[in-house]
């Protein structure tokens, strides 16, 4: 099926009016289409499998056609004597691809292919067919005298690469320009694992709908890059970090891949005590407590058993503190240890033991 590139605006334009009743289509997945492929749109491309010639890979997704009829040498990709060799096409993410533009030399049939993000496998999405079997040239399929007339697919795919490669012809064969129409499909997600928790917690962030293969990198907070990892050919991840020292609140964890694909969730800091030395004594005693997760510069107040705020402090940097107090006299028992701010409430035990009798 082919469609006049004005036909096929204005039909885009009564959709798009008409889509405006409904809410759903203000989902952002109703983006735009624009030539994935272009290279000022983020595509890449590469060639395999066999000997490429001529001119630079590079301008067969620059969005320029040769002029019609023009040798097959004359400014493309070519190859001789076989079929083998392939010129893929990545994307900068995995779009919803409606429609495509080929030119090539004009007595041979190629197929376009796309990679078949459900079984990760390579499918054909097109076969670009031959329109002069006599003739010699560039032509532009699926119009040879339209450059902005596409071929519509029979259903929309959705992946992140697509190739061009020979079908069958004269074994002389050439490429000057692949274009593919569509529309970002699908937006980065992460999610974690647990949701809140004191400095030390281990949690587990896993993402989905990123560059594939790609590095990722995870801002947790005040720190940049916590850790890194590698999304997968479906471009998703899972990796897990520490919550480092930082105040208390929550904390914006960002992931973001290197085409800065970018997808944020959040994680509450909880206070923590982590030491109480000793754990057990006598009146009069000197205990040590510190703690973590507070908020930055306030004051800490510290209850001991009966007695509250037996000491206190201002908070240091990044929400910690180390404080002393005298273990003063009250029954002997298990005595409860709250630290407090403004908001945070952190609480630990000591056994208050009764003194030896004479």
């Amino acid at each position: 099926m082919v469609i006049n590139e004005d036909k096929f605006r204005r039909q885009k334009m009564k959709k798009a009016f008409l889509g405006l009743m409904g809410a759903v289509l203000f989902h952002p997945a109703f983006a735009e289409v624009i030539n994935v492929a272009a290279s000022s749109n983020g595509g890449w491309i590469s060639g395999s499998g066999g000997s490429l010639h001529g001119a630079s890979l590079n301008t067969i997704i620059d969005g320029v056609f040769r002029p019609r009829y023009i040798s097959w040498i004359n400014g493309t990709v070519y190859w001789y004597g076989t079929a083998d060799p392939y010129i893929e096409i990545s994307f900068n993410n995995i779009y919803r691809i409606e429609s495509a533009i080929v030119q090539a030399d004009d007595n041979d049939s190629y197929t376009l292919l796309y990679w078949n993000l459900d079984n990760l496998n390579w499918q054909t999405a097109w076969d670009v067919p031959n329109y002069d079997p006599y003739g010699s040239g560039m032509q532009t399929r699926p119009n040879p005298s339209n450059n902005l007339e596409r071929y519509i697919l029979p259903s929309p795919i959705v992946t992140n690469k697509i190739r061009i490669k020979a079908a069958e012809g004269d074994y002389h064969y050439s490429v000057s320009e692949v274009q593919a129409y569509g529309s970002r499909a699908i937006f980065p997600e992460i999610s974690v694992s647990p949701l809140s928790g004191p400095v030390g917690t281990k949690i587990t962030i896993q993402g989905q709908n990123f560059a594939t293969q790609t590095q990722v990198s995870i801002d947790f907070g005040a720190h940049q890059t916590i850790t890194t990892t590698l999304s997968s050919e479906k471009g998703t991840f899972s990796t897990t970090f520490i919550v480092d020292t930082q105040p208390s609140c929550t904390k914006v964890i960002t992931a973001r891949d290197i085409l800065d694909n970018v997808a944020t969730t959040c994680f509450k800091i909880t206070s923590r005590i982590i030491l109480v030395s000793p754990i057990s004594g006598f009146i009069g005693n000197i205990v040590t407590i510190s703690g973590v997760g507070f908020a930055e510069n306030s004051t800490i107040f510290i209850d001991f058993g009966t007695h509250q705020t037996i000491a206190s402090m201002i908070t240091l940097p990044h929400g910690t503190f180390v404080i002393t107090f005298t273990v003063d006299t009250q029954p002997p028992c298990t005595k409860t240890i709250t630290a407090r701010d403004f908001k945070e409430i952190a609480t630990t035990i000591f056994r208050l033991i009764p003194e030896p009798r004479i």
